[in-house]
């Protein structure tokens, strides 16, 4: 009884995290202080990655989830001990990846992202 148990709970642990992964919005707005928002569509973006979410949440471990990018790189001054504040962060990590795959929006042109 005991084994069927520990099978069964080790089940509901596998879906509880498949359950997190994919709970995900679809779309995500990131606010914006000067600019429009731009909305992100979160499944547009892992597809055309792979799945490989690392890509974009550059600190979070194998399994883990993901924490806000504002939780460190803050609007006014940057990373926690130093770094790029939001608005830089952004524009290297999206632009960045943007450039090197030749798709989608380019840096310079604003209202492809904001208020889009």
């Amino acid at each position: 009884m005991k084994k069927h148990l520990m099978g069964l709970m080790a089940v509901l642990m596998v879906l509880a995290f498949v359950t997190a992964v994919f709970a995900v919005s679809d779309t995500l707005v990131l606010k914006s202080p000067t600019k429009g928002d731009v909305k992100f569509t979160h499944k547009k973006h892992t597809d055309a990655l792979a799945g490989k979410c690392v890509d974009c949440h550059h600190t979070t471990k194998a399994g883990g989830n993901p924490e806000k990018c504002t939780n460190c790189h803050d609007q006014a001054t940057g990373a926690k001990g130093g770094g790029l504040n939001a608005k830089a962060a952004f524009h290297k990590q999206c632009a960045g990846c943007h450039k090197t795959m030749a798709k989608g929006p380019v840096l310079g042109k604003c209202n492809e992202c904001h208020g889009a």
